[in-house]
């Protein structure tokens, strides 16, 4: 089934359709955090600039959507610095 192949396909599927909660997805204040897919370096750097830019105090756990051996267990975080997710990026590739 290419949904299970795919986190932010089957995230939403879970969440929307079956309705299953997403227990580690909320925010401050108790409401689901939204999930985000980006194809590219340039839109990872943009959502991390706009969350900065926000001050968002919410974390958001940025994970490669094909299967990655080496670096599936990474809890990398958006916000953060912009030279600090230049360097996790050059990191997983």
């Amino acid at each position: 089934c290419d949904i299970m192949d795919d986190k932010h396909s089957f995230w939403e599927y879970c969440t929307d359709t079956l309705g299953f909660p997403s227990f580690n997805s909320k925010d401050s204040d108790g409401n689901m955090l939204p999930s985000h897919r980006l194809s590219s370096d340039a839109e990872v750097l943009a959502l991390n600039q706009t969350l900065r830019d926000a001050d968002a105090q919410d974390k958001y756990v940025l994970k490669n959507l094909g299967y990655d051996p080496l670096h599936r267990l990474d809890l990398f975080c958006l916000p953060a610095d912009q030279a600090t997710v230049k360097n996790y990026l050059e990191k997983i590739r």
